[in-house]
């Protein structure tokens, strides 16, 4: 399927394999407004042999990871990952258990397509798009036969990644076959500075190892229809690293993730139908046997999604939309209590698009209308399971965009929406705790950009700033009550806004030659506005773990089959207490990314060296966790 946002919805006299520009369609029609980053299709090929969080830092986003391997999460426009939709082929996968994502649980070598849309998009994508969007997914985009790639990187810290791909592609199918295998070690060294003469330590029990498969199927019924199936198993086992300040740590994480998804699209003339499901199955199983007793914790969720979209042109000046999506879960674990919590959620959507002539003024409206019945365990008892369904209107979404062609090279767009997120799984039922009364978190988003573009001969050159402001309210948090149980609460009101500025000069040398140099620089203020009590001492201050300043440069150029690129990225200080008494220190980094690749008769080989933190510098993402200093990975492509 192709993935969201990246290609324009086919015209239906083309007869060609290639189901899911239903994705692309929705969120490049009905989000005009929308900032947005994509990659260019050569960088991406860079990252392959990376996972997706890696990828990231390309963005200039700040990603949240404790160390290589573990959980890593977005932190966007000043909100944190539970906040932040990541979508695969137009599905929002965030767990219904804690409504995060795990990008480094995505191997780059299942992208195809990868965007990042900057503020809310919770018309779009309901619960949990507040501080943007991660899209990425598969295309079907492959060239006639039988093809196909083997990937081989080694690197420091005992880093291996083995993939192979398998395609084939007649004028009706197309039919693709990956498989992604990765283990670490990660035993790099550190200077511990909690001990006494700040010795240098050796991170311990950081392995990982993680493999998965994708299945991608696609069918062109006739000239009309179209059709996809696909299939995305990913499991992994990571130990959880001693921090600086634990003499052991004998905890791990087993993960094991299937997803299925397809969908059928008919298209004809002015009219468009599709109708797509995903179904998910995912586990989480925790060990720590360094504690008494030991810990052992078996969650898992499964669920379905089934949605249904009509489209239609009605001139060349506007486009409507309207939909219907209903999500069902159901999460099991033995901290939920029993019988399991089950959950029904639907939603209804309408959009529509103006355009006018020479599309100088571009303007989008989607409204969106969501309910939820959910069974309660712990309010009722197993036997009142009728009387426990309970049907709750959330909150109504509208969102309005605009984008306008001001004059010459000079364009501005805006956007105001609504945003909400659901509580999960997590904060509803978790015992003891869990908070069954919970409002949605909600508020508003209101956001505007000027830019410019311009090209003089061989050198182009595009630059752009704004401004964001996030007003939510209902903010969850987790705060200790009676008898030192924690349980959340909708206390919290919290404001984020921000600058964002971006700039971008390439260059065409020659026909085989080319300069690029591109930098982001974004400035995030995030404050909690409402006091929890009269001694709160987080009231007006930065919220923990979202930096105030994130730059990130790249210097890129090739020549034939050489490609380089330098990367430089800045983070700064964030604060680790709600108070804003203890920090991190900014730091920065340096990277490089060189490949190379040569022509074998049908062979095609690619050889790909990447340096991560050339300066070896020492810093940690969280606090207690380090990172690793100078690192090394070599990667070769044989494609066929």
């Amino acid at each position: 399927m192709v993935a969201a946002c990246y290609v324009q919805a086919q015209q239906d006299t083309l007869y060609e394999v290639g189901a899911a520009e239903v994705v692309a369609y929705r969120e490049q029609v009905f989000s005009a407004g929308t900032h947005s980053w994509k990659p260019d299709t050569l960088l991406l090929k860079q990252y392959t042999p990376n996972t997706l969080a890696e990828v990231m830092g390309q963005t200039g986003m700040f990603v949240r990871t404790y160390s290589p391997g573990t959980l890593a999460t977005p932190i966007m426009r000043g909100t944190y990952g539970v906040q932040t939709a990541i979508v695969w082929n137009g599905f929002n996968i965030q767990s219904p258990m804690n409504q995060l994502a795990d990008m480094n649980l995505i191997p780059s070598f299942f992208v195809d397509a990868l965007e990042v849309g900057y503020g809310s998009q919770s018309a779009l994508y309901g619960s949990g798009a507040i501080g943007g969007t991660v899209s990425f997914g598969q295309t079907s985009a492959e060239k006639n036969g039988l093809h196909g790639k083997v990937m081989l990187g080694a690197g420091s810290f005992q880093n291996f990644q083995q993939g192979v791909k398998l395609s084939y592609k007649n004028k009706r199918y197309t039919g693709r076959v990956r498989y992604f295998n990765q283990t670490a070690q990660n035993t790099y060294t550190y200077t511990n500075p909690t001990k006494i003469g700040k010795p240098t330590d050796t991170m311990r029990n950081a392995q990982w190892w993680n493999n998965g498969q994708v299945i991608e199927n696609y069918f062109a019924i006739n000239k009309n229809t179209k059709a996809g199936l696909h299939l995305w198993h990913m499991q992994a086992y990571r130990g959880v690293g001693r921090t600086m300040i634990q003499n052991q740590s004998r905890a791990f994480q087993r993960d094991d993730v299937w997803r299925l998804m397809g969908d059928v699209k008919y298209s004809k003339l002015r009219t468009e139908a599709i109708v797509r499901f995903m179904w998910f199955d995912e586990r989480i199983r925790y060990n720590d046997s360094a504690i008494t007793p030991i810990l052992v914790s078996d969650n898992r969720a499964v669920g379905l999604v089934v949605e249904g979209e009509y489209r239609y042109k009605i001139n060349n000046r506007h486009d409507v939309s309207v939909g219907l999506n209903n999500s069902n879960s159901k999460s099991s674990a033995a901290d939920y209590g029993s019988p399991s919590p089950v959950q029904y959620k639907g939603a209804l959507f309408v959009s529509h698009r103006y355009r006018s002539w020479g599309n100088k003024l571009i303007t989008s409206l989607t409204l969106r209308q969501e309910w939820v019945s959910l069974r309660n365990t712990q309010e009722l008892p197993a036997v009142s399971l009728q009387s426990a369904q309970k049907l709750k209107i959330l909150p109504f979404i509208p969102s309005i965009g605009a984008e306008w062609n001001v004059f010459g090279s000079w364009h501005w767009q805006a956007k105001a929406s609504r945003l909400y997120r659901y509580p999960n799984f997590n904060d509803l039922y978790w015992n003891p705790g869990g908070n069954p009364n919970l409002n949605p978190e909600n508020g508003y988003s209101i956001e505007s950009r000027a830019g410019y573009k311009k090209r003089w001969g061989i050198v182009q050159a595009n630059a752009s700033a704004g401004g964001y402001y996030n007003d939510i309210t209902d903010w969850i948090i987790w705060l200790q009550g009676a008898g030192g149980i924690w349980t959340p609460q909708n206390i919290q009101r919290v404001q984020s806004r921000g600058v964002e500025t971006q700039a971008e000069l390439s260059a065409r040398l020659t026909a085989v030659s080319y300069v690029k140099v591109d930098a982001r620089y974004s400035y995030t203020v995030s404050t909690n506005e409402k006091r929890k009590s009269q001694f709160d001492e987080s009231y007006k201050k930065q919220l923990q773990y979202v930096p105030y300043h994130m730059a990130v440069c790249n210097i890129a150029g090739g020549y034939k089959r050489w490609y380089i690129n330098i990367n430089g990225q800045y983070t700064g200080k964030q604060f680790v207490t709600s108070d804003n008494t203890a920090w991190l220190p900014a730091f920065y980094t340096l990277n490089f990314m060189a490949s190379w690749g040569h022509k074998i008769n049908a062979l095609d080989v690619e050889v790909l060296l990447q340096a991560r933190n050339l300066l070896n510098k020492e810093y940690t993402v969280v606090q207690w966790v380090p990172m690793p200093g100078r690192n090394y990975q070599l990667t070769v492509q044989l494609n066929f």
